[in-house]
């Protein structure tokens, strides 16, 4: 028989966890399905509750505690997390859910499985999703995707987007997969979305499933422009790792933030102020050399700066671009 797999991430989410938990409680499962929570090492009590639904739903709910000495938000905890509830994951299809976020639609997960059922070649169905601002209001994501099979490669290259929460996997994660998955530790949001999308094809349901909580003190939103572009740019070459056959369109997607980060290189020090030495050490753990060589610019010497060069020109001719 199908089984559906629903990986929930949380951290501090206390205020959250009944909501994300119920909201998936309520979805009308065609099929067998399994909770998997992570906890990565909570102080507020949420473990608290998650143990409370794990007792009242022992067949369906299963929890896993990460240890925790650091107390600061990282999205490569965060991957870890989701990363462990996927190693564990039985189902035939996965789907990913932040602790904070819940879904608001109870027909999806039929919806999904009956395009997969009738489409062999399917491994993502994407639906679109919602924003919850801090003062309660909802905006839906505005797409520029009609419902239907999409191009993965026009998908990826034209900048489009749904949030992995939205999304039904077909779950293809096998050992093989896990390992090299766990060694990019890149398992986040859009990351997740084109890692799955190059083993399959892409069906959209234009309908809203999927809350997405936005918060003012987030990992993105806490972050100034210099910080986001600096984010999408080390993305290009994170999700290379573990999509190489999207080189090129993810080169195109993320043009306007390396562009960014090149235009800005003799500033970057006093853009990213605190920041800075935190993001050379990221370009190091990366293994990031164009980065690190346009964060360091201003003390680099002449062949290394005309290397910096001759890598931007490189990667304006994979995106085919003048500019």
């Amino acid at each position: 028989m199908v089984k559906v797999s629903i990986c929930i991430t949380y951290y501090n989410q206390i205020d959250f966890v009944r909501q994300s938990l119920e909201s998936v409680l309520a979805i009308g499962f065609p099929c067998d399905f399994e909770i998997l929570c992570g906890d990565d090492g909570s102080t507020d009590g949420t473990i608290d509750i998650i143990k409370e639904y794990a007792i009242k739903y022992p067949d369906n709910i299963k929890y896993f505690v990460s240890e925790r000495t650091e107390t600061a938000k990282s999205i490569n905890r965060a991957s870890l997390n989701r990363l462990n509830l996927a190693k564990n994951a039985t189902g035939d299809y996965i789907m990913f859910l932040d602790g904070d976020d819940y879904y608001c639609d109870k027909t999806f997960v039929k919806e999904a499985l009956d395009v997969f059922e009738n489409n062999k070649d399917v491994e993502v169905c994407a639906f679109n999703f919602a924003y919850l601002h801090t003062d309660n209001s909802q905006e839906i994501f505005k797409q520029n995707m009609k419902e239907g099979f999409i191009d993965v490669k026009e998908y990826i290259s034209k900048g489009a987007y749904t949030h992995s929460g939205a999304c039904v996997f077909k779950n293809i994660l096998d050992k093989e997969k896990l390992e090299l998955l766990y060694k990019i530790n890149n398992f986040d949001d859009n990351a997740i979305t084109i890692y799955f999308m190059q083993f399959g094809d892409l069906y959209y349901f234009d309908k809203p499933i999927y809350v997405y909580r936005q918060s003012n003190d987030s990992l993105w939103n806490d972050a100034n422009k210099t910080e986001q572009c600096l984010i999408n740019a080390f993305d290009y070459q994170l999700i290379c790792a573990s999509a190489p056959i999207f080189s090129i369109p993810l080169a195109k997607r993320q043009y306007s933030a390396v562009k960014y980060v090149y235009r800005n290189k003799n500033m970057l020090s006093s853009l990213l102020e605190t920041k800075y030495e935190e993001y050379v050490d990221l370009a190091k753990k990366y293994h990031d050399t164009f980065m690190l060589l346009l964060l360091q610019y201003n003390s680099l010497g002449g062949i290394a700066k005309i290397k910096t060069f001759m890598m931007w020109i490189q990667y304006k001719g994979k995106v085919k671009l003048n500019d």
